[in-house]
């Protein structure tokens, strides 16, 4: 048993051995009575031996028992074949994956389940669920319809080999323990549960039920039920054979027997797993790329450089968290999660929330410690995060005495005293702008910012922000450097509200979180580069960036001119509906980035007025979005909007409509009644092209280039303007191919 979490309640001796009884199918004793139904309900009574072997003398029926036995030989070898078909495509890794119902794996353990992410599973007759996971259907439903998430309680334990760069073999291919709680809370009577899993190899697996009453006297928790592994009092040895393909769901969700157990609406089930999970190519659980630590030589000036080592470091969205423990792992399910990492004593230990406890596991090597972080907030699988390895820090604090440190691989002699201070300086600023102007504080007592060798991009994990080396030390000086460092940590930042605090309801909905981090963001650049951009320089960098020596911007840099590019293709996709079937060629940066960013600074700069005024409407677009964003304005609609939409979704999900109109609310409603009306319709890919004719008559026309689009026009003409409600022509435009 690993150490750190609560011992199970061993099932021994024969007495207390759990049998698996197939109840549909048992006949009744010999005599007893049987009814079944048919057009008339009969009785009758099971033959003596004799008048059973005289009927089955008889030519027509020894006919009919040898086709019957001839069709359950068939089935017998088909249902054999497909239990023990390994799965044809391989893992990251480069493993060959099994599935559930399969005992065979790289590390030799029985009970693997769960697919690479890039396979799609045949799902066998024979795998689907009955009535008899889900009382009252045919089919089991959705996760959420039978439980949903209470808590995680989850314990990694590496070996020192696991932060040694060189080759994936060994150790390292052998992939790292893990156990795991899963309370859930179970909304139907169920005999079984969905639960999210890739390619996890389980040796034991327990289940408690605690039932609740009135009061204290009536709970009551159950001794832990061994569904499987090789104790004595397991119903089976082999966990694989609990979990059947889902049949409704995405490629990695299965359903997992509860055994002879059937959980009542209303109680609550704790999950116990001990299983191994396995290193992933930049995501779940993941090496980073190799540096070498550099130390003082003995002649003065000079440095000797020791052993290459790695950071073992997590990436969990979208769907990294299965590939480490069972779950729940879509974004609007959320429940606190305990880490505890055990690691080698000389190495760091960071994760979402604060240390609580450092301990070495009785009578195991001193060299070896479990790390145990507080409970965190109710929050999404996808935000779990840990760091390991030979890290140092920097540390400042901010207001409420909550401590921001910035994390680097140690003995590192290119990452100077500034490289660390610059980011630090920044994270700092960009955490009391966006509590000012949120008007939230975050729950949170530290925030962790690591730079991760190797790593691609940035992740806003809630307490723990994962970057890359390359943007978030300021390794090189000048503009553009400052400029990039301030703008990827303005925006991961920013997700400690816009995506943690409130989340996407589905990925579909995914402007929830990055829609709003990317628009937010310059605001924050506005003021922690007051001195370098100011308000105006960071309008500037909405609309349109250059990078030095023809360096490529990303989608961060000059949002505006990349939305507009984008959409320029005939093929682009529509912000709304981007992953249905035919919607377009996605570039998911710009998308969800870029486009999102620049569609909703036009709400902003509609929404900032809240009246159909047009020289107010005017100073609006003049000051631009950024203005709205900095906090200059205490009452502004814009800040207003997004402090309520914060204290009406906090720890829960939020759509893409909803954002919508959290900047519409402060608008009369025929106003935000337009505009939702226009939004409902963007859902088809491209650019509108539209005419204007005359100088008189106010014509207007489109060219008729194919599909429809409603969309919103404002125009000046001489003296004349026409904005939006009162004076706004709502058109039917098309979409040019």
């Amino acid at each position: 048993m690993l150490p750190g979490l609560r011992p199970y309640q061993e099932v021994n001796g024969a007495d207390e051995e759990l049998e698996l009884a197939n109840l549909n199918g048992q006949a009744g004793p010999s005599g007893s009575e049987v009814t079944f139904s048919s057009s008339r309900k009969h009785k009758w009574r099971l033959p003596p031996w004799e008048e059973i072997w005289h009927v089955v003398q008889q030519p027509r029926v020894q006919g009919r028992l040898w086709i019957a036995v001839i069709v359950v030989v068939v089935v017998a070898t088909g249902v054999a074949l497909a239990v023990n078909r390994p799965y044809a495509a391989t893992n990251s890794t480069g493993r060959q994956p099994t599935g559930a119902g399969s005992s065979t794996n790289t590390a030799g353990a029985e009970g693997a389940v769960g697919p690479a992410a890039v396979m799609t599973l045949p799902v066998e007759p024979w795998l689907q669920p009955t009535g008899d996971c889900n009382t009252g259907t045919a089919g089991l439903g959705p996760a959420v319809d039978v439980a949903s998430p209470l808590g995680y309680r989850v314990l990694l334990a590496f070996q020192p080999e696991h932060f040694v760069a060189g080759d994936d073999s060994g150790a390292v291919a052998a992939g790292f323990q893990v156990a795991a709680n899963i309370t859930l809370a179970v909304l139907q009577d169920t005999a079984c549960v969905s639960l999210h899993v890739r390619n996890l190899s389980f040796t034991s697996i327990q289940v408690r039920l605690v039932t609740d009453g009135k009061d204290d006297r009536h709970h009551h928790e159950q001794e832990a039920v061994c569904l499987c592994g090789t104790e004595a009092g397991c119903s089976v040895s082999d966990c694989g054979k609990l979990f059947r393909k889902h049949p409704a769901a995405d490629v990695d969700s299965w359903v997992m027997s509860l055994g002879d157990l059937t959980a009542p609406a209303g109680s609550s089930l704790l999950i116990e797993t001990q299983h191994t999970a396995y290193f992933g190519d930049k995501q779940g659980v993941w090496r980073s790329a190799p540096f070498t630590k550099s130390v003082p030589g003995a002649a003065a000036g000079t440095h000797v450089d020791r052993q290459q080592q790695v950071l073992v470091n997590t990436q969990f969205e979208p769907t990294g968290a299965r590939m480490v423990f069972p779950c729940m792992d879509e974004p609007k399910h959320k429940a606190p999660v305990v880490v505890m990492i055990r690691a080698p004593a000389h190495l760091t230990s960071i994760s979402n929330m604060p240390e609580v406890q450092h301990s070495t596991s009785a009578g195991s090597s001193s060299d070896m410690v479990t790390v145990e972080f507080l409970p965190s907030p109710p929050m999404s699988t996808y935000l779990v995060a840990i760091a390991v390895g030979d890290l140092d820090s920097v540390t400042a604090h901010i207001t409420g005495g909550k401590q921001v440190s910035v994390w680097f691989p140690r003995g590192q002699s290119w990452i100077t005293p500034a490289a660390t201070a610059v980011p630090l300086q920044l994270a700092v600023a960009a955490l009391e702008h966006y509590t000012r102007y949120t008007g939230v504080m975050q729950p949170l007592r530290k925030f962790d910012l690591v730079a991760v060798p190797g790593k691609p991009g940035a992740m806003e994990n809630w307490g723990l922000l994962l970057f890359d080396t390359e943007r978030l030390l300021y390794t090189h000086s000048g503009a553009w450097a400052l400029l990039r460092c301030a703008t990827v940590i303005c925006h991961e930042v920013g997700h400690q509200w816009f995506g943690n605090l409130v989340t996407a309801a589905s990925w579909s909905d995914l402007l929830v979180n990055e829609g709003l981090a990317s628009l937010a963001e310059y605001g924050c650049l506005a003021e922690v580069l007051g001195q370098q951009l100011g308000t105006e320089g960071a309008a500037a960098v909405m609309r349109h960036v250059a990078g030095p020596h023809g360096r490529k911007p990303g989608v961060h840099e000059g949002p505006f001119n990349k939305a507009l590019t984008y959409d320029a293709s005939p093929s682009a996709a529509p912000l709304l509906g981007w992953g249905a079937a035919g919607s377009g060629d996605v570039d998911f940066g710009v998308l969800v980035y870029s486009k999102a960013a620049s569609v909703l600074a036009m709400l902003v700069e509609y929404g900032a007025t809240g009246s159909t005024d047009l020289d107010s409407y005017d100073d609006a677009m003049r000051e631009g979005p950024v203005t709205q964003l900095v906090g200059s304005k205490p009452t502004g609609a814009t800040q207003v909007a997004l402090q309520q939409y914060l204290h009406q979704h906090i720890y829960g999900p939020a759509t893409a409509q909803q954002v919508f109109e959290l900047f519409l609310n402060e608008t009369p409603q025929a106003m935000a009644s337009n505009v939702m009306s226009v939004i409902s319709g963007w859902r088809a890919p491209g650019s509108p092209l539209l005419t204007v004719q005359g100088t008189h008559h106010n014509q207007v026309s489109s060219a008729n280039r194919g599909s429809a689009w409603a969309w919103p026009v404002c125009w000046r003409e001489l003296s004349m303007s026409l904005v939006m409600s009162t004076k706004t022509a709502l058109l039917e435009v098309s979409i040019p191919w």
